[in-house]
Formats: C-alpha cells, sequence, structure tokens
C-alpha cells in the first residue's frame, strides 16, 4: 500500500486541507464507511473499475462513477467501493466553494460526476495524471488544474468567515444564536449565506464538527476519553449542581443480553450501563449483530450513549452516536412506577425522528422497541426493532 499527501501553495492551502494519493495492492474490491463530515472531496479514479456508491438503505443498489466524483458535506455516513488507486482533493470546511459553480448546499448528502462541474476538462485531467510516474507529479498537475477551477473570488463572505472561525474552536464557546448576532445579519439571512458557502445549516455543521472532534480524541488515545466526550457535549451542564439527577436509571446499571428482530432480520446483542464522572452521568454501549444470509453478509451495530441531567431542562437527556456515524440527542421520561423509560429524539426537520422504550417486565427483564417517524409525520413512529433482555452477572 502506498499513500502520499501534500499542502499545496497559496492561494490554495487557505482554502484546500491537502491533496492525497492512494495505492492498493488488494485486487479484491473492499467498501469505505465515510463518517458524516463538514468537507468536500474531489476524487479521481485512477483505475478502470468504476468507484460505486451504495444506498445506505438498500445495500443492492447503487451508482457508478467511472472516472472522478465530488463528495459533498455528509450529515451521515456513506458506504463506497475503495479504488485500488486514486487521487484526491480534500478541502477544508467550506473550502471547496470557490471552485463550484453551484451553491455548496446542493451537493449536501450526494455524490455527482466531476464531468457536469467541469465537463471534458475532468477527463483530460486524468489521462495526464495517468501519464505521470510519481504521485509528487500527479499533485503538481492537480494544483495547476485547482486554480485553473476558481469560478469565485477566493474570500468567504465575512459573516461566513466570522462563523467558521468561531465553529472551529474547541470546544465551542458560542451558541449559533449568538454568532449569528455578531454578523449583523438577520437569523434567516446568516443561515442562508453560511448554507450556500459551507453546504450545512449552521446547526448540523457544528453538530458534525462536534462529532470529528470525538473522533479525533479517539484516534489519538486509541480509546474513548469519556471525560473528553462529556466535556464537548455537556460542558456547561457540569458546571452547575444539577437539578435532578440519574438514580431513577441506576436499575439498569451492568451488562443485559438479549435477542430481538428488526427489519434486518433476527438477531442478538448485549449492553452494558456503567456510572462515570463521579457517579453524574450513565454511559451505554450497545452491540448487536445478526447473522450472515445468502443475500448479505453479516450486520453488525456498536453504539454509545452518555446519559446526564440536564439542570437547564430539568430533564434527563442522552447524547447518542453510533458505528454508522448517526448524532441523536435524546430526552428521556421515566414513569412514577420506574417501570417504562422512554429515550424520545428531539424532532428535525432534515430528519427522522426516534424513540427508544424499555419496559420492565421482571426485576432482571426488560422488553425493548425502537421506533422511526419520518420527518413530515414526527409523530407517527413505526417498529423498527423489537426485543427482549435480560440482566446477567
Amino acid at each position: 500500500m502506498i499513500f502520499r499527501s501534500y499542502r499545496p501553495r497559496q492561494p490554495l492551502s487557505e482554502w484546500v486541507e491537502s491533496f492525497w494519493y492512494w495505492q492498493s495492492d488488494s485486487v479484491v474490491e473492499a467498501l469505505a464507511r465515510r463518517l458524516p463530515t463538514s468537507s468536500m472531496e474531489f476524487v479521481i479514479n485512477l483505475c478502470e473499475a468504476p468507484f460505486r456508491v451504495y444506498d445506505p438503505d438498500d445495500g443492492d443498489i447503487c451508482e457508478q462513477f467511472k472516472s472522478a466524483l465530488i463528495c459533498g458535506p455528509h450529515s451521515k455516513a456513506s458506504i463506497s467501493s475503495a479504488s485500488q488507486a486514486a487521487i484526491g482533493v480534500h478541502f477544508k470546511p467550506g473550502g471547496a466553494f470557490p471552485f463550484l459553480r453551484v451553491p455548496a448546499s446542493e451537493l449536501r448528502d450526494t455524490h455527482i460526476s466531476f464531468d457536469s462541474l467541469w465537463g471534458k476538462s475532468t477527463t483530460q485531467l486524468r489521462e495526464q495524471l495517468l501519464e505521470a510516474e510519481r504521485p509528487e507529479s500527479m499533485f503538481f498537475i492537480l494544483e495547476h488544474f485547482m486554480l485553473q477551477k476558481v469560478a469565485r473570488p477566493l474570500a468567504h463572505h465575512p459573516a461566513v468567515a466570522l462563523a467558521l472561525a468561531e465553529f472551529a474552536k474547541i470546544p465551542q464557546t458560542q451558541p449559533v444564536s449568538a454568532v449569528a448576532k455578531q454578523t449583523g445579519l438577520s437569523q434567516r439571512r446568516f443561515i442562508h449565506l453560511f448554507s450556500e458557502e459551507v453546504g450545512l445549516t449552521p446547526k448540523l455543521f457544528c453538530r458534525i464538527q462536534r462529532f470529528q472532534t470525538v473522533l479525533r480524541l479517539v484516534k489519538k488515545t486509541k480509546r474513548i476519553v469519556l471525560i473528553g466526550f462529556v466535556l464537548l457535549f455537556c460542558q456547561s451542564l457540569l458546571a452547575q449542581q444539577p437539578v435532578s439527577n440519574v438514580d431513577s436509571l441506576k436499575f439498569l446499571l451492568g451488562k443485559w443480553v438479549g435477542e430481538g428482530t428488526s427489519e434486518v432480520g433476527a438477531g442478538s446483542g448485549f449492553a452494558t450501563f456503567e456510572l462515570s464522572l463521579k457517579d453524574r452521568v450513565i454511559v451505554r454501549k450497545n452491540h448487536a449483530e445478526y447473522p450472515a444470509t445468502k443475500n448479505r453478509p453479516v450486520v453488525t451495530h456498536d453504539d454509545l450513549m452518555i446519559i446526564f441531567a440536564d439542570a437547564a431542562t430539568k430533564q434527563l437527556r442522552g447524547f447518542y452516536t453510533d458505528s454508522e456515524g448517526n448524532l441523536i440527542n435524546y430526552t428521556i421520561t421515566v414513569s412514577a412506577d420506574g417501570k417504562n423509560i422512554v429515550f424520545l429524539s428531539d424532532s428535525r426537520d432534515t430528519g427522522p425522528r426516534y424513540r427508544l422504550t424499555y419496559v420492565v417486565t421482571q426485576p432482571d427483564r426488560m422488553s425493548l422497541m425502537f421506533e422511526i417517524a419520518p420527518p413530515d409525520k414526527p409523530d407517527q413512529f413505526r417498529k423498527f426493532i423489537e426485543g427482549r433482555i435480560r440482566k446477567v452477572p
């Protein structure tokens, strides 16, 4: 395997994080999962086999790209084939805008062909890259090509530039509304400009930035640093004395195993609930596995949820993330008898709503149901997973 990267010179370095080159020795097609990201990617295929981008809901459906494609900013994970040899441009957040002839928002959660953006010049670029002998030569050719494709002034709108600088801070210290106020624009105008140049709404952008920060922590330490994780998402809450606490859910502590059915099929798994941060939060880790069938391979799923007491709303809340790149914020309610626990996700304009329900049937047994409602009908849930779990020593 060969991997090379190159940071272009000015002025491209203000917009491009890096150029990269990849070559694999494997002759077997592999799949790559691209997690939610606020950045765009231009990818040129240097092999004969086309790129394949798979439908996240049906792995039998895919779209093929022969020579090159543009990956827009993604609010959810995507799956594609990994080429044996490819070269690409990894943009900084909002960095692709000067090279586009369309608003960046039109490329959100999409993959499109290079040709639809730059026509036949992309075919000529690929031919030049294939003729080059070394990755370093390819980077020079690609750098020259990108400079020729600048379609707008190399500058963000001042409001967008200010917002990107604020949102890049770790931790993010100002809410989106405060940043919008600093720009002097109306909330609506600010969201429109930011979406047009970056491809995501400001709130969604910040959510993905926090997710990517967690991924970098995991990569750096080789484990999930729970303190850092919670500080990113619950920082203001931990600074206050909570009005409520997680005591009503302490009966969940321990390991639970179970089995059930979903739209994927029958499966099994386990979940663990542990106290952390001086008993102020509960961390749930969940693993599910669905055996291979004649139509698909084994399907596995892992997720993590941090449950905490929100002093501002006087409610239990949960932050959820999983191996598919989903991010969900839950409000948690517990019935008066403690036998029904409902996790209800916040309503969103651009995505489905989720509801997870645990029902205690015996002291060491529970039933569970996971439901999904479409964005346009956020209260009309349909069953997606149903199962039973029991506590084990």
